[in-house]
């Protein structure tokens, strides 16, 4: 019977992760940065909320007679406020793992419909000429530079928010036909370029972190999966030395009951080894034979009492067969009376 070694705990925690592991890693990963968008996006709502409220100053005279411009601030605080609300839900609801694809989505989508009004505001809604220009579009760059940071634990959210708000600025800046425009709207579009490289590293680190917490995670659950193991083991070997206690408890209470069967039978027992020399003389013996225990233990059972000719040839075939260790059923004599 062969047995397998089991693996040491240090064995067993640098084993390489199995394709089970490696896909509870990448769920859990996954799962937390759906969290962390919305954790992070509170940030985002406040920033926001503030360019609203600035942009509104800016372009209060405008207001009235700009009715776009009205519909804009509209829809862009209605649509801060349902954002706003599926965030509360969110936290409250503490969505299961199968649930976050969905919220994702949703996160996605209004993050999408937000960033396309901030490219109507930065192009279309954008003044082309007078002193609000400038701070309107630097308002939008700054913003948008800040969803770097809210924006960093998804991989593509980002790029696409910057294509919508400050590709169509810079698009709309360059064609004013100035030389001022062109500048503006080449620095924009390069602008736009960098914060989608420093994203993506922005990114790749957040991702790094969560891995390497995951990581201690998935040892902290291979330790625990390792105690109960050691636990289970314990128990067994504590319950096999508990049997083993018990077989030895009843074992010497055989024997016990054994010698004291032995020394109150009224039936002489005696046994001897090999040599034919006494080992056991109980009592009922030293009465049948005349001779104590201490007169017999050690020496030849044979020559110490005599015995009537039958008795004495059942004796002796039957030590012949013992020293020939043949076991064989032998007729008991009818008669068995020692004399001293």
């Amino acid at each position: 019977m062969t047995t397998t070694p089991t693996p040491s705990i240090g064995e067993h925690l640098d084993a390489p992760l199995s394709d089970r592991d490696r896909a509870l890693v990448t769920e859990h990963l996954k799962a937390e940065q759906t969290r962390l968008l919305y954790r992070f996006s509170l940030v985002g709502y406040l920033a926001e909320l503030m360019v609203t409220f600035l942009l509104g100053a800016l372009l209060w005279d405008e207001l009235g007679v700009r009715a776009s411009l009205f519909v804009w601030f509209a829809i862009a605080l209605a649509l801060m406020i349902g954002r706003y609300v599926l965030y509360k839900v969110f936290i409250r609801r503490h969505a299961l793992a199968n649930e976050l694809p969905r919220w994702q989505r949703y996160f996605m989508v209004g993050s999408m419909a937000m960033a396309l009004l901030w490219g109507v505001m930065g192009s279309f809604l954008l003044p082309k000429t007078g002193p609000t220009q400038l701070p309107v579009m630097m308002l939008v760059a700054l913003l948008t530079t800040g969803a770097v940071a809210y924006y960093a634990p998804h991989r593509s959210l980002f790029g696409a928010a910057a294509l919508l708000s400050l590709l169509p600025m810079g698009i709309m800046t360059m064609g004013f036909g100035d030389r001022n425009g062109s500048l503006l709207g080449a620095a924009i579009l390069i602008l736009s370029g960098l914060l989608v490289i420093v994203h993506a590293k922005v990114h790749r680190a957040l991702v790094d972190a969560l891995s390497a917490r995951l990581d201690n995670v998935l040892i902290a659950k291979r330790l625990e999966e390792e105690r109960l193991h050691v636990e289970r083991v314990n128990l067994a070997l504590q319950q096999e030395s508990s049997d083993r206690q018990k077989a030895e408890k009843a074992e010497g209470m055989a024997l016990q009951k054994l010698k004291m069967h032995v020394e109150r039978t009224p039936m002489g027992v005696v046994e001897w080894d090999m040599e034919f020399r006494a080992t056991t003389w109980n009592p009922a013996a030293a009465t049948i034979f005349g001779y104590s225990a201490d007169q017999m233990l050690g020496h030849s059972a044979t020559p110490s009492f005599r015995v009537n000719k039958k008795t004495s040839a059942w004796l002796q075939c039957g030590w012949s067969y013992c020293k020939a260790k043949v076991p064989r059923v032998l007729p008991l004599p009818t008669k068995h009376v020692g004399v001293p």
